[in-house]
C-alpha cells in the first residue's frame, strides 16, 4: 500500500520532497527510497561537531565540511575521517556549495552571518537548515523569506533558546 504523503503541514513537505517515493516498507524491510541518506554539509567545524557526530543515526550522509578556521577544520575532518576519507573540507562557502552531491547544508556559524549565508544556500539549490536564530534585522528576515519562496526548497529554523530569562 501507499501512504500518501501529507501537504497541509511542514513535515510532510520535508518528507514528501527530500524522499521521493512514500512507498510503505513491507516487516523487516525498506524501500530504496526510504533508506536513501541525504547528503548533508556542515558549515563550522565548532559549533557544528554535534551535527556531524549524528548525521548517520539521524539518516544524513555528512559529504563535506565547511570552516575558515584551518585548524579547527583539520581536527574535525581527522576526528571524523575525512582526511583522505570520504568527506570533504573546504575553507571557500562558495566551492563548499558547489560540492557534487550536496543537497543540504547545516548553518553553524556566527549569528550575524545566517541569513546570508542560508541566502547563498537556497541561491545554489540546496535545503537549509540554521541552528541558531538566523535574522539580525527585519530587511534579512525579508530577503530570507524570499529566498525560500524562490528556490522552492526547504528552511528550517532549529533555534532553541531564543529567550533564557536567567541570562
Amino acid at each position: 500500500p501507499r501512504w500518501p504523503v501529507p501537504t497541509n503541514n511542514r513535515l510532510g513537505s520535508v518528507l514528501g520532497h527530500l524522499r521521493p517515493s512514500a512507498t510503505a516498507p513491507t516487516a523487516g524491510s525498506c524501500s530504496d527510497d526510504m533508506r536513501r541518506r541525504i547528503k548533508i554539509g556542515v558549515l563550522g567545524a565548532g559549533r557544528g561537531r554535534s551535527f556531524m557526530n549524528v548525521a548517520d543515526a539521524v539518516g544524513f550522509e555528512l559529504v563535506a565540511i565547511c570552516d575558515n578556521w584551518v585548524e579547527k577544520l583539520q581536527s574535525a575532518a581527522a576526528d571524523l575521517g575525512g582526511d583522505g576519507g570520504s568527506i570533504a573540507t573546504y575553507e571557500d562557502y562558495a566551492a563548499f556549495l558547489r560540492h557534487p552531491g550536496l543537497e543540504a547544508v547545516v548553518l553553524c556559524n556566527f549569528f550575524h552571518e545566517h541569513a546570508p549565508f542560508a541566502i547563498s544556500a537556497l541561491e545554489a539549490g540546496l535545503h537549509v537548515m540554521s541552528e541558531c536564530a538566523a535574522c539580525h534585522t527585519l530587511a534579512e528576515g525579508v530577503a530570507l523569506s524570499r529566498a525560500v519562496e524562490a528556490s522552492g526548497k526547504i528552511y528550517m529554523l532549529a533555534e532553541n533558546y531564543p529567550y533564557m530569562a536567567y541570562v
